[in-house]
């Protein structure tokens, strides 16, 4: 047993607190999730899919852990994370203690605690809360969903179609060594329509290891944009996975994007189990001095007739590491499946590390998929056009990071997240944002 023997330990001498701060579902799922952790623990170098991030040592330091919920309400005069020109519902989320001021939105969408949903809204959580996750065998998960007090439900009702954004702004703020749990509930429902903008931030001087899980599920029709940028800090270590269901002619956009970090680890599980669900799903990271940016992503087409199209694209400087692997499975009952996996690379550094692996399973007829990726320098012969336009080195090779970001940019489908998203990246390219300082978003 490894670095999740602590873990077990401080459960079984905390275990009453620990639910007395909690409540409902959220503590009935704790007893399998350690069953779970025990059996197959964090993983190890051993394990194929994570074979290039060390875990053991992430989970290895005595963290804190906020078992008592101790936590402080703020508000935008307190801390401002905005986009410009966009006009957002906000929440906040303080280490892993939710702060919400909204309990249902004009719209009809409801946004408040898992903790008061377990009491509001006990029928909607019973149904959704940790049914996807419960079914994965990651000792990550499971260590979440056991030390996990609360978190933020977003619930769209049937034919809803909220009328502003939502931002969801994460801060880790902490002298110590800490760990914090969180978890993400959204769900929505027939015809209904939604647009989330997730944010980390991290002001901590101390090291910080920061779990997320999240649930999403889009019922038959339903249309949802879900967003996360990370800038946090060298010191900060992230590791989230997100689960999402799909049902028949579902569209659903998932789009990460890395601005700065320490050690990131994202896993996607995206089940396509309606007809006709649509899944686009894209990232970016832009890593340098010893950052390491992992995405590792599960496809599943379960139903007839589904799409899923997958880019993820690197730039990476100086000893920076990234990792991507992904799977594509096409079930045998998921005939006319359309499916496309690609990851871009660009390595700046001869220190620089990158590791690919797409991956795709088909077990139907009638089905088009493909797969590929590629590593490599700035085109030299690109460079060369625009230097002999006037352009200065320096410039050149800038546009031409910018233009390789452009497709991943253009995903995004709010306008002033895609503007101010441009003047980040450029920003980091730059090398403006060197660690976390406040929200860039407002800079």
């Amino acid at each position: 047993m490894g670095a999740e023997k602590q873990y077990i330990e401080l459960l079984s001498a905390h275990r009453t607190l620990i639910d007395e701060n909690s409540a409902g579902q959220i503590n009935a799922m704790r007893s399998a999730a350690v069953e779970t952790l025990k059996q197959n623990g964090i993983p190890t170098g051993k394990h194929e899919d994570y074979r290039h991030i060390d875990m053991q040592s992430l989970y290895a330091p005595d963290y804190g852990l906020n078992f008592k919920r101790l936590g402080l309400r703020v508000s935008g005069e307190m801390y401002r994370c905005s986009v410009p020109g966009m006009k957002p519902l906000t929440a906040y989320v303080i280490g892993d203690v939710p702060s919400v001021h909204i309990t249902e939105n004009k719209s009809g969408a409801i946004i408040t605690t898992i903790r008061e949903a377990c009491s509001a809204y006990p029928e909607i959580i019973s149904k959704y809360y940790g049914r996807l996750s419960s079914k994965s065998a990651d000792g990550t998960v499971a260590l979440n969903t056991a030390l996990a007090q609360d978190g933020l439900f977003i619930h769209i009702p049937d034919g809803v179609k909220m009328t502003m954004p939502l931002q969801i702004v994460n801060i880790m703020q902490s002298p110590e060594p800490l760990m914090t749990n969180r978890r993400l509930l959204i769900v929505a429902g027939r015809g209904a329509e939604g647009e989330i903008l997730v944010c980390d931030h991290n002001f901590s001087a101390a090291g910080t290891l920061s779990t997320q899980v999240t649930e999403i599920y889009a019922e038959e029709g339903a249309s949802l944009q879900y967003y996360e940028v990370e800038e946090t800090t060298l010191k900060a270590s992230r590791v989230a996975s997100l689960f999402a269901e799909q049902q028949a002619m579902s569209r659903l956009l998932l789009d990460t994007i890395t601005l700065h970090n320490g050690i990131t680890r994202n896993n996607y599980d995206i089940s396509l189990a309606g007809e006709g669900a649509e899944i686009e799903l894209v990232g970016m990271g832009i890593a340098d001095k010893t950052q390491k940016i992992d995405n590792y992503t599960r496809i599943r087409h379960i139903a007839p007739r589904c799409t899923s199209n997958e880019l993820f694209k690197y730039i990476l400087d100086e000893e920076a590491t990234a990792i991507f692997k992904g799977s594509i499975i096409v079930e045998n009952r998921a005939d006319k499946s359309v499916a496309r996996q690609t990851n871009k690379n660009i390595s700046l550094s001869p220190s620089a590390h990158v590791y690919t692996e797409p991956q795709l399973e088909i077990y139907a007829d009638d089905v088009k998929c493909g797969h590929g990726a590629t590593v490599g320098q700035l085109d030299e012969s690109a460079l060369f056009y625009l230097r002999q336009r006037g352009i200065p080195e320096a410039e050149a090779r800038m546009m031409l990071m910018l233009a390789f970001t452009g497709d991943i940019i253009e995903k995004v489908r709010l306008a002033p997240l895609k503007e101010r998203l441009t003047y980040l990246i450029d920003n980091r390219l730059r090398g403006g944002i060197d660690r976390c300082e406040g929200c860039a978003m407002c800079k």
